[in-house]
Formats: structure tokens, sequence, C-alpha cells
């Protein structure tokens, strides 16, 4: 398995000058975030990376760097995020990578290039009344044999507001998390066959990763 140290160390090469903040949340994010279990799943040789969410690039360029992928592309509601996302990767010298902002629900038509579409962290930011909506437009996008790989915060564990203090002081956002089960219900009634879930805390940060078939 990848270790949280290494996928660090190789973030710290893609640091950006004068930005202290950024860097540290690039650089030290794989703490947090359980990129080094998400990155072990994926076993095909042959992948294309469809990020919804990119946030600051971290998790394609270490797609990039570990995964060797033929082509990455990542999406992104903030102007200013995807500028430092647009740096991270071009540090990385992988040319074969786009990065678009859009409006938060619609999807871009470019998605149906990709085999692996990745959702990491974004749930628990949507609204509570669009987050089964959205999950479900997001399945109708997927074509047969695309797979999902999906990142959040489990809110049945009393861990969960760790994560809510987490995100009110960084992104000053008040966050809701849904649990995994019905996440899971949704990908399953929507024609997803779930080849791998897991839970894991990593701090004190309760997260679950599935990674979803389209059939």
């Amino acid at each position: 398995m990848y270790k949280n140290k290494d996928l660090s160390k190789y973030l710290k090469t893609l640091i950006i000058d004068g930005n202290f903040i950024a860097n540290a949340k690039i650089v030290y994010r794989p703490y947090i975030c359980p990129f080094n279990v998400i990155l072990d799943i994926i076993k095909d040789k042959s992948i294309s990376f469809f990020d919804i969410g990119c946030g600051f690039g971290q998790f394609l360029s270490l797609v990039v760097k570990y995964l060797c992928p033929d082509k990455v592309m990542g999406i992104e509601i903030s102007n200013e995020l995807l500028k430092i996302a647009n740096q991270t990767l071009q540090l990385t010298k992988f040319q074969n990578y786009n990065l678009e902002v859009y409006n938060g629900s619609q999807l871009p038509v470019t998605l149906k290039d990709y085999n692996y579409i990745s959702m990491i962290d974004i749930l628990h930011h949507i609204p509570k009344k669009e987050q089964e909506a959205y999950l479900k437009n997001l399945c109708q996008h997927l074509k047969k044999g695309d797979k999902l790989l999906f990142k959040d915060i489990n809110a049945k564990t009393p861990f969960v507001i760790f994560n809510k203090i987490h995100d009110l002081i960084l992104s000053r956002q008040i966050t809701h998390e849904l649990p995994a089960a019905k996440v899971v219900d949704i990908f399953e009634n929507m024609e997803l066959e779930i080849r791998y879930f897991k839970k894991i805390t990593t701090i004190v940060y309760p997260h679950y990763i599935i990674l979803a078939e389209k059939m």
C-alpha cells in the first residue's frame, strides 16, 4: 500500500511559491484524506480520470504520478482553486490534462470520455436537499463499465463533528454529511454495482470509500 509520508513527500515537490496556506493544504492532505487507500484499490492498467471538485489538484497529481493514466480532467466551481490546480499539475510535467470551471450542478459532456470518475469529499458541501438528485444525475452520466470512485464523511458516527468543525473553520461552511449506507442505496438503485466498500478513520475524520461500476 502507498504510504502517506511518500505521498506527502511527492506533493512537496509541487508547492507554489508564496502561497503558504495552499501549500500546507496540498502537502498534508494525505494525512487527513486516505489517498493511500484510494490509490491502492485502482487495479486497471488503462485508465483515464475525471475528478469532480478537483480543488488544488492534489488527487489528480497523485493519480498522474502513481497510476500513469492516459489522460485526466478536473472540474471545480472556484476559479481561484482551479488556477492553483493548474499550477500544481503543470509541475507534474504531465501534459494530457484539462481543467474547467463549472457551476456545481451541470456536468460537462466530456465526462463520457473517461472511464474513472472520482468524487472525493464533495457531497457534504452540496445543499442537503440537492444531494440525492446530484448523485442520481451523476450516475445517469456514466456509461456501462465506467467506475465511480467516491469518498465522503460518514454521518453515522460521533466523529462527524470533527469534520463539521474543520470545514466551518477552513471553508466557512456548514456541511451536510450523509450516512454511508444511504449513498450505497442510491448507487445500487441507479444500476451501479459496489466493487469495494471501506470505512476508515484518519486522525479523527470518519471516511467511507466506495468503488462502484455502472452495469
